[in-house]
Order: C-alpha cells, then structure tokens, then sequence
C-alpha cells in the first residue's frame, strides 16, 4: 500500500518546467506543428534544454514522481522509466488516456475517437480500431494494395525535375498515399478534406482557449462520409463498412487516422535524413530493398521516432486514487511523461544521441529504458504496425534514388540534434 506522496516542486522549479518543458512542447504545437516556432526550436535545441532540466529535476528530488507547484488539480511529472512504464502499462485503470486536456483538444476534430472516450465507449471504440487496423499483424492485410499506391505516388520524386526533394515537395506526395490508403482512389486529390482537417487542428492546438469551429466541422464531416460511403476495395474505408457500428464513432476514428499520419510522414523524412548521413546504414537498406524483408527499414523509422518523438509529450489522468510504485496520487492527478527525457535522457544510456537501429533488431528490451515510440501498454498505438509498415515502404522507395541532405542538420557520426524540423531538410540526388 502506498505509504507517500510524490515529492513537491518548488514555486521556482515548476517554472523551470513551464519554461523549458511545457511552453515549448506547447508552442511548437501539439495537434499541428506550427512551422516558425518548430524552426526557432529547432535553432535554440528547445528539446535539449527540457532534458537537462528534467535531468536537474531528477538529481534534486530523486526518481519519485514529482508534483508541480500549481493551481487546480494536481499535475505530476514522471521521472523514472519504471514509473513511466507502469503508468503506460495500467492505462486505463488507474490512469486513463483520455486526460481532461486531451478531451479538449480533440473535442475541436473527432471528439468520438477512442482517444478521447473513456469506460465502454472506449473499450468498443478501441477494439474497432484494432479489427480494421490489424492491430496484431505486423503485415496489413492490405499490404499489397498500399504499396502499389506507394510504388505509384513515390515513383515522380526519384530524380526530380528541379534536383531536388523538400518538405512540400515530398508532403504533397505522402498525403496522396495516405487519401488512397484510408480512403480510397477517389480521394487521392481531394486536397480540400485535408486542408479543412488541418484548420481543425490547428483550432485543436489552443484545446479550452479557442471556440469549436462547428460550421467547419460539419463540413468536414459530411465530405469525409461521403468517402467512406464508396467502401472503396483495397482501402482502410472497406474495412470501416464491414467492422462498424454507430457506437463506434467510425468517422471519428478515420479522422485521427488521417491526422496520425501527419507526423508519420515527419519520422519516414527524418529517417531518410539519418540514412542520407551514414553510408553504411545507407547500403544496407538499399541492400534490403531488393527483399521482401523491411525489418532494417522499420527499424530505422523506430529510430528516427526514438530521437525525434511525434508525441513528445504523452498524458495520462488518474480516475481514481493510485499507487505508483509505493507512490500515493490522488484521483484526478494529471500525469506528464514527456518522452525526450526518456528515450535521449540518462535512461538511454550509450545510445542516447546516436542513431541505432540495431536496438530494435537484435533482441534488446527497449521497453526497460524507457523508450515508447508508440506508447506502450493497452493505449499503445493501435496502427503501430501499419504506420511502421507503410512508413519502411515509403523510404524503400525513396532510397532507390541515392540522396544526400544539403542543410547539415544530421551530422555523419556525429551526436544528432535534439530537435529537427522536418521543413529544414532539403534533399538533393548525390
């Protein structure tokens, strides 16, 4: 039985926090990434100054969970991989995903996702979208059909016409893929679903502080059914009209995965950017390519999500009174894991700031550092296996042109950057 609470913050060390963890995680935009404040971090290394200050924090009050100095309900900071852990493992009893922030934020986009729902809603939410993702299957039954939309829409940015491959460039390709993949080929230019999705979220990154845009919502809504009306073969959306009920909130569902896939495209550039800097990584994949096997390549988007994590910071709330780890939270405790500190924290050991896909091939127990990708435990990331799967065919194909990164933000060899925009990487063929 619990016998303490967690330690308590200063007034001054939860500044600290606010101003070096939360405001910058915050500002660089949670829902969409707000491009001029990702470049200003990317510059100033923001996520850098967050780990050594969670580092600090640490050193001063121990591996105890270590509660805010804030007004309102409690706010706890987890400080260890173990605390960490158990948190992700005990979701959702004690500690539920669909934080009071979270319901906020998403309440602007899709505030029937299973994210955002808890008690049975959730439960029957999640399971749908276990059955139409093939949660457990690390080959989608539609694997074939995607990569045939992969090889198509990939295929004109080999050897492009001005010599090189930027973010725009390579984003107005990944959303095709990713239109044809959930929704079919009838919404392969249909840019207008995806520029209204973004206006939501852009809403959704000021959660409580910004009115709902209704109207929009609506009109979002009404477009995006009418694409999952056709059912199209081969799509995620014909596995939508042969596993849904109403209960499940279907079309919430397909919203988040079509924002999901936001950030995916994020990790498949960053990846190909860490390949770009080391030669012999580089090879290897291209040795692969020519194989059925994608594991190195899966592997190498697990790293380029391990550095640059696309949810830095994953929220739990407790729903009734809980012991974590001999430590007492109250009902209703927010819980912050904010994942840089633990994949490139002391935690990570030799591997912190390298890039090392062999962790994830050679048997190594990740999970024990403290290293979550995707989450961890029954709230893990129910297209894990999709994502990583579309993301490894995506850079196969990409690296059938060999490339080399012009801006330098990657460095051969050396430490890699605690934050990356993904808008800065230029590509040109070598």
């Amino acid at each position: 039985m619990a016998q303490r609470g967690p330690s308590r913050a200063t007034a001054g060390d939860t500044l600290a926090f606010a101003l070096d963890v939360a405001l910058p995680t915050l500002g660089k935009g949670v829902l969409i990434r707000r491009r001029s404040v990702l470049a200003l971090a990317d510059r100033m290394e923001t996520d850098a100054r967050a780990i050594r200050t969670l580092t600090r924090l640490r050193s001063t009050y121990g591996n105890r969970p270590l509660q805010l100095k804030l007004p309102g309900r409690p706010r706890v900071v987890i400080l260890s991989p173990e605390d960490a852990m158990e948190v992700l493992d005990n979701t959702s009893a004690p500690f539920m995903a669909a934080s009071d922030e979270k319901q906020s934020a998403l309440a602007h986009f899709e505030p029937g996702v299973s994210l955002a729902s808890r008690g049975a809603e959730r439960c029957n939410r999640r399971s749908f979208n276990e059955q139409v993702l093939a949660s457990e299957e690390v080959s989608h039954p539609c694997a074939a059909a995607f990569e045939a939309i992969i090889d198509d829409e990939l295929g004109p940015l080999l050897l492009p016409p001005d010599g090189r491959l930027d973010w725009d460039t390579f984003s107005e390709a990944w959303f095709r893929v990713v239109r044809r993949v959930v929704l079919g080929e009838g919404a392969r230019d249909d840019k207008k679903l995806s520029r209204q999705l973004a206006e939501l979220r852009k809403a959704a990154n000021w959660a409580f502080l910004r009115p709902r845009r209704k109207r929009l919502l609506k009109a979002f809504y009404r477009r995006l059914d009418t694409h999952l009306e056709r059912a199209e073969p081969g799509s995620l959306a014909s596995r939508v009209a042969a596993s849904a009920s109403p209960g499940d909130a279907p079309a919430h569902q397909v919203a988040h995965w079509l924002f999901a896939y936001d950030p995916a495209g994020m990790a498949v550039f960053r990846a190909l950017a860490l390949l770009c800097a080391d030669p012999e990584a580089y090879e290897r994949a291209r040795k692969e390519r020519a194989t059925e096997d994608l594991g190195y390549l899966r592997a190498c988007v697990m790293e380029s999500l391990r550095l640059w994590p696309t949810t830095p910071a994953i929220l739990r709330q407790t729903g009734e009174e809980a012991d974590l780890n001999g430590c007492a939270l109250v009902k209703d405790s927010g819980v912050i894991i904010f994942a840089p500190f633990f994949h490139r924290g002391p935690s990570a050991g030799d591997i912190a700031h390298r890039f090392a896909p062999e962790i994830w091939q050679d048997g190594q127990t990740v999970d024990q550092r403290g290293v979550f990708p995707f989450s961890a435990g029954p709230a893990r990331c129910p297209a894990r296996h999709l994502v990583l799967m579309t993301s490894a065919m995506t850079l196969r194909r990409l690296i059938e042109q060999q490339w080399r990164e012009e801006s330098g933000a990657v460095r051969a060899g050396g430490d890699m950057p605690a934050t990356l925009s993904p808008y800065r990487l230029t590509f040109r063929p070598a």
